[in-house]
């Protein structure tokens, strides 16, 4: 109840969002009308380490002997699972969360459980993307695994995930993966980039060709790996496929309203990775634009997080639906960029992100699974929705439930310092 007894004493005090009241519109995303928070409430930093450890027990105790993880279970057992039901993507950045934990906390997480999730992948989804002109590895989504409706697919989201899980591996298993896979990899990558820097999303087996469906986060996915992969090698051709990308998506949405932006958390990941790991002569003319996009992201998820004022129940939320997936994915690319911010220039705006980061904080507190066999968990919605709404489904606890908030805390933690200052 971190948030909600502060919420309390805010609406005594008369503090909370200066922003529409729920009698008036309460917490709809389509009134673009925003105010300034008002502050106050800090998440209890000492938590964070408490949360982490238990969220990454609960991943490796619910990973099969196969390396399958469950995907989906459920604080109310009564409703069963449909357990034939499995997203590789989400399966992948798993293993990416769970590396970001073994490298906070290095006795925690047994690696064989790591390798045992990276040996599912390399054994079942591993395939070239034909018609490429170098040989390449992509990973592969197969209804026979998911239980898709969908014929093969190989989406760049899929090995842009399943390089950075391997990397994850590799920097706790030493060995594991040589080289040479990693960079066919990234070829897969590269051979899914457009001449523009434009990524295509999926290739269809059924069709021998790219869909037409683009991905506003798959790109961000891609992008991260690349950078992480250039730092163990060294190979311009990762980093250039990545500025490239990363440029095309810079321009394509320097005309787009703050308001139509998508939350790409990806891109702010990736935005990180390369501002702290790649020599600054690499990108120096783009850096100002680069800074600037993601300026304007993070002001997008504040904002929206700033549309559910203090007296509505998703206060902390960073959506109309109140998804701890959707809360976690912003955690973790405010927390991740937010350092990057001008201390002078941008101080309104990390004045703000630090608060609404508090917020979220505290909110997916409440969601967290504390006793019993699914201890760790993150449930879709935290508890006081949870009681007012029933519904089976807002009790389930999936895999990307747990990631993405696990990595949410992760960051906070790498940020601590710089949040609660």
């Amino acid at each position: 109840m971190f948030l909600r007894n502060t919420l309390i004493f805010l609406l005594i005090a008369g503090v909370g969002f200066s922003c529409q009241s729920s009698s008036e519109g309460g917490n709809a995303l389509d009134n673009p009308d925003i105010t300034r928070f008002d502050y106050g409430y800090q998440f209890p930093a000492g938590q964070l380490e408490t949360n982490i450890r238990e969220g990454v027990r609960y991943l490796e105790e619910h990973l099969q002997p196969n390396g399958r993880f469950d995907y989906l279970t459920n604080l109310q057992p009564e409703a069963g699972i449909d357990s034939a039901d499995y997203n590789i993507l989400r399966h992948c950045g798993t293993l990416y969360a769970m590396g970001q934990a073994a490298e906070m906390y290095p006795g925690d997480l047994d690696k064989e459980a790591m390798v045992r999730a990276a040996d599912y992948i390399r054994r079942n989804c591993l395939a070239p993307l034909p018609g490429a002109d170098r040989p390449n590895l992509g990973v592969w989504t197969y209804p026979e695994i998911t239980n898709s409706q969908w014929g093969d697919e190989l989406k760049l989201g899929g090995t842009g995930l399943g390089l950075l899980g391997f990397l994850a591996v590799e920097r706790q298993v030493p060995g594991y993966m040589n080289g040479d896979t990693l960079a066919l990899l990234a070829e897969s990558i590269l051979a899914m980039q457009r001449s523009t820097g434009q990524f295509e999303s999926i290739y269809e087996a059924s069709n021998g060709g790219f869909s037409d469906h683009i991905s506003p986060y798959y790109p961000g996915e891609a992008i991260l790996s690349l950078v992480q992969l250039y730092q163990i090698d060294q190979n311009e051709r990762w980093l250039q496929g990545a500025l490239k990308g990363l440029m095309f998506i810079v321009e394509a949405r320097k005309e787009v309203d703050v308001f139509d932006l998508p939350p790409d958390h990806w891109i702010l990941l990736a935005t990180n990775e390369l501002l702290t790991s790649v020599p600054a002569e690499k990108y120096a003319e783009e850096r100002p634009a680069i800074i600037d996009h993601g300026r304007r992201i993070a002001q997008k998820m504040v904002n929206t997080s700033k549309q559910n004022p203090s007296d509505s129940l998703y206060f902390g939320a960073f959506n109309s639906s109140g998804s701890t997936t959707s809360l976690g994915t912003r955690l973790e690319g405010l927390l991740s960029f937010g350092v990057h911010l001008d201390a002078e220039t941008d101080a309104e705006l990390i004045a703000d992100l630090k608060q609404a980061v508090h917020f979220g904080l505290g909110y997916v507190q409440e969601a967290r699974v504390t006793q019993g066999p699914l201890q760790g968990g993150v449930t879709r919605l935290p508890e006081h929705l949870r009681k007012l709404k029933p519904n089976p489904v807002n009790s389930q606890i999936q895999i990307d439930n747990v990631q993405h908030v696990m990595s949410g805390w992760i960051w906070a933690k790498r940020r601590q310092e710089w949040l609660w200052n």
